[in-house]
């Protein structure tokens, strides 16, 4: 039985993982200067963090900017997991993705990033 009709069959679910990788896909660097990414790989609650630096750090990702700095900041201090991202038209995001998955990250990101390319078209 196809995948397709296994789902109607069982009833619709929400996949965040699907979601998650459809997002991943969707992520680009051209507007974005740099992102520094910080967290205590001791503290509970930093896996988006990581995982987003996995997918920020992809080599299909890496192609889209290639003068985008990714910078790493390992803490020791029990601090919650911080994205700051910098874009080319000087606009700062600082998210603290503590209570944040993957998938709320990269819509973040991903919605910041296509208004600031709306602007730069304009």
């Amino acid at each position: 039985m196809p995948l397709l009709w296994q789902r109607i069959r069982s009833g619709v679910r929400w996949h965040p993982n699907e979601q998650a990788a459809k997002a991943a896909a969707a992520l680009t660097l051209k507007s974005v200067k740099s992102i520094c990414v910080r967290f205590d790989p001791f503290s509970a609650g930093n896996r988006s963090i990581r995982e987003f630096l996995n997918v920020a750090m992809s080599d299909r990702c890496i192609q889209t900017n290639m003068n985008c700095q990714v910078t790493t900041e390992i803490k020791n201090d029990r601090s919650e997991p911080t994205l700051e991202v910098q874009f080319e038209n000087g606009l700062n995001l600082i998210c603290n993705s503590f209570n944040m998955s993957l998938l709320d990250l990269l819509r973040v990101f991903n919605k910041y990033s296509t208004s600031v390319q709306m602007q730069s078209k304009k």
